[in-house]
């Protein structure tokens, strides 16, 4: 297989070395853990819960979920390139065409957009498709804080990543300029997880805060199938899954709590899978909660 190929899709998933994962560990850890101790969404203790089971995961999901994704990314745009006539070279690394003569800010800004619209598309069918037993995994954490967003199943982390990194490689831009970001995005989604209380106030609509994204892994009926996006709110409220009412959660985790609490169980439970096919009861939000809620919203 091409080495350019190898390499473009090694940088854009950017898997850590050992010591650079360490700092980050640190280094969010400090942040969020002072953030959470100051304003916290629920007042509790570091020790909890699955403590352990997501260290672990911080382990694992940088080191051996990223090498999973890196190899399904080969394949997948090695064999699209293919199917396209189009050579790989080491040119490809500063893109193609039109897209690739912007300005680089301009061109972060629109890989941002584009992967986040898509990533909304991608997370609502992990929701209310067959797809939900591999990303209620994900869900499974009954205590949410920045411990909890690595916990992920691989294939749900393969998926996702195909589905938002290709057509941002096929359109032209530069492979330099998803590089850029993705220190941003990793601090990011573990941002959002973090057990803060934050709504963002007037920009709540713009940027997704730790409150909207709790309100996502609540198991409570009104916000399942809510706010998929990762960066922008708007996806939401374009799409009519934007919930975000003045309170927090009171509960998290897979509304029927049917995945285990160990490691390999949950490795192997979307294989051996016995729960609902979607996150709500019937894969949709039902209208007539869609309706209860409007007068909730924050205006």
């Amino acid at each position: 297989m091409n080495d350019t190929l190898s390499q473009i899709v090694q940088h854009v998933t950017q898997p850590p070395t050992l010591e650079s994962l360490i700092l980050l560990f640190l280094g969010v850890g400090l942040t969020f853990g002072i953030l959470e101790r100051i304003f916290p969404a629920e007042k509790r203790g570091f020790v909890r819960p699955s403590l352990g089971i997501d260290l672990f995961y911080w382990l694992f999901t940088p080191i051996v979920t990223k090498a999973i994704t890196t190899f399904v990314l080969v394949v997948v745009i090695y064999g699209t390139f293919r199917l396209l006539g189009w050579p790989i070279t080491e040119e490809a690394m500063n893109g193609f065409g039109p897209i690739s003569q912007q300005p680089t800010w301009l061109q972060a800004l629109e890989a941002l957009l584009v992967a986040d619209f898509v990533g909304y598309w991608m997370h609502r069918w992990f929701h209310v498709t067959w797809l939900w037993r591999f990303h209620a995994v994900h869900h499974s954490p009954r205590l949410l804080d920045w411990l909890s967003a690595y916990r992920m199943h691989p294939l749900n982390d393969a998926m996702s990543r195909v589905a938002q990194t290709l057509p941002l490689l096929l359109v032209g831009l530069s492979p330099r300029v998803l590089i850029s970001f993705i220190p941003f995005i990793v601090v990011y989604v573990v941002f959002l997880h973090a057990n803060i209380r934050w709504t963002f106030g007037p920009l709540r609509f713009v940027l997704a805060s730790p409150t909207f994204h709790r309100w996502h892994h609540t198991s409570e009926q009104e916000g399942i199938d809510r706010n998929y996006a990762t960066i922008f709110p708007f996806w939401d409220l374009l799409f009519g899954t934007f919930y975000m009412p003045n309170r927090q959660p009171s509960r998290y985790g897979v509304k029927d709590n049917s995945v285990p609490e160990t490691f390999l169980g949950q490795m192997l439970h979307p294989f051996v899978w016995k729960g609902p096919e979607v996150a709500s009861d019937n894969g949709m939000i039902a209208e007539s909660v869609l309706n209860s809620v409007q007068t909730e919203q924050v205006g």
